[in-house]
């Protein structure tokens, strides 16, 4: 045999065993299932390999060689109940024809795995924080050419990761599989017992808050927010954001004469309106603020009409619409003329929703220097970004400061705005940041980080 034909099949061989490893994975049978002699026949030339390093099909007359070997591996099939399944098998199916072909766009053979479950829940249509980060980030990813890959679990990532190590640029997990995987230097971490695990510096935090939570250290953490844009003294995470602007600008930007004389309260829970260090207004405030504007205000919470489980109720002048969901919340938000926090939750992307809806933003300032109030770097706000903001988008107010707050609603109904987005939320500053990050040199950073922590910095060591 020529040493072509010898390479031809080293090559097949090559293909079935990473074939079968991925097909493993996602739970698939190797061969089809079983069909009659005359459905097999007609179908054979879809199924049957003729090379023989592949395994033979039993069901098969003979043996045919498909058009393409990412035909054969990743089919096209109908969409699955679980989208990311087949966002896998389209993603996969795109990056071996492309290899087979010589034909790559530019990104197209660096891979991102996806280990968060909010990229999954994201392509179930959870509509979290998290989850709206992460579908954003995935929109980023896809406009640039990057494959990416979703995965359940650290088992699976580490199994995908092996599977194509030289093609994958950056792992997306949760914090706490950073951490347990770096203690697993047998099976998962890349070490001096383990050549073949995942190298550290390509496992990032995919995280929402402002702390780093990594073991390498902030760099590692992946944020939605630029913290550290406030806070000098905070850690500088990698901020990666988001952007709202394809889900808000496919709805209508409803007229200002046509919105209704109220205010959207943003909360879901009824405990935020109790008294305590995370409610910004008292409850009596909500009647009083009604007869000075004449703005009504509503709300939708998922508690119980006669309180939730803490014992909380709703306040006198509110109209609960109870829990809503997205496009019935976004149709509340949008006939309102201003969105009001009441200091839980932190950091949500609504008021971004409203801002680019036209609806201003009320901002309770929730703990700030009394001796100098103004002084933004030691506010704690329920929205850290926006409190760089000021009118007409957004009205900073302290809380329980009870002129101040009927003042901003006033203030808020009688100046309306136009569509508004923040230019470091714009879908394009997204794509650059995403870029930004998978053209990075990790490796080297890592190295740095490694010879600073032998000489005496603090954190653990780790295989480069």
């Amino acid at each position: 045999m020529s040493s072509r034909g010898r390479l031809t099949i080293a090559s097949l061989l090559v293909v079935c065993v990473v074939a079968g490893a991925w097909l493993s994975l996602n739970g698939m049978a190797i061969y089809p299932e079983e069909r009659s002699a005359s459905e097999t026949e007609a179908n054979a030339e879809h199924l049957c390999p003729t090379i023989s390093p592949c395994p033979p099909q039993p069901t098969c007359p003979g043996y045919f060689v498909p058009a393409r070997v990412s035909d054969t591996v990743f089919p096209e099939k109908g969409v699955s109940q679980n989208p990311w399944i087949s966002d896998n098998t389209r993603k996969l199916r795109a990056l071996y024809r492309c290899l087979e072909d010589r034909s790559c766009g530019e990104n197209q053979a660096k891979v991102v795995i996806l280990g968060s479950y909010h990229f999954q829940g994201a392509r179930m249509g959870w509509k979290g924080g998290e989850d709206i980060w992460a579908q954003s980030v995935m929109s980023a990813l896809e406009k640039l050419g990057y494959t990416y890959i979703h995965s359940l679990n650290m088992e699976r990532t580490i199994q995908l990761y092996q599977t194509i190590p030289h093609l994958v640029a950056a792992i997306l997990v949760e914090p706490e599989y950073t951490f347990s995987c770096f203690e697993d230097k047998e099976n998962c971490l890349l070490s001096d017992i383990n050549p073949d695990g995942i190298p550290a510096w390509k496992l990032f935090s995919f995280f929402f808050w402002a702390m780093k939570n990594n073991p390498l250290g902030a760099s590692w953490t992946l944020v939605p927010e630029d913290y550290s844009k406030l806070h000098s003294d905070w850690d500088k995470s990698t901020y990666i954001g988001y952007s709202i602007e394809a889900a808000c600008h496919a709805r209508s930007f409803v007229p200002h004469n046509e919105r209704k004389k109220q205010a959207y309260v943003m909360t879901k829970h009824l405990r935020f309106f109790s008294s305590g260090p995370d409610s910004a207004w008292s409850a009596d405030l909500w009647e009083a603020a009604t007869e000075a504007t004449g703005i009504q205000f509503v709300v939708g919470t998922g508690d119980h009409n006669n309180g939730d489980a803490d014992g909380a109720t709703l306040p006198a002048g509110l109209t609960d619409y109870g829990q809503l969901d997205q496009p019935a919340f976004l149709e509340h938000v949008s006939h309102s003329q201003v969105l009001i926090g009441v200091g839980q939750p932190a950091t949500s992307p609504t008021p971004y929703e409203a801002l680019c809806l036209g609806i201003p933003f009320i901002n309770p300032i929730m703990q700030w220097d009394h001796e100098h109030p103004s002084d933004k770097s030691k506010w704690t706000a329920q929205h850290w970004m926006l409190s760089i903001e000021g009118p007409p988008y957004v009205y900073n107010v302290f809380a329980n400061d009870r002129e101040g707050f009927i003042s901003a609603i006033r203030d808020a109904a009688s100046t309306p705005i136009d569509s508004y987005v923040p230019e470091w939320m714009r879908t394009t500053a997204v794509e650059e940041r995403v870029n930004n990050f998978m053209r990075r040199d990790w490796k080297s950073e890592a190295a740095a980080l490694l010879d600073r922590r032998k000489n005496g910095e603090e954190g653990p060591l780790f295989v480069v």
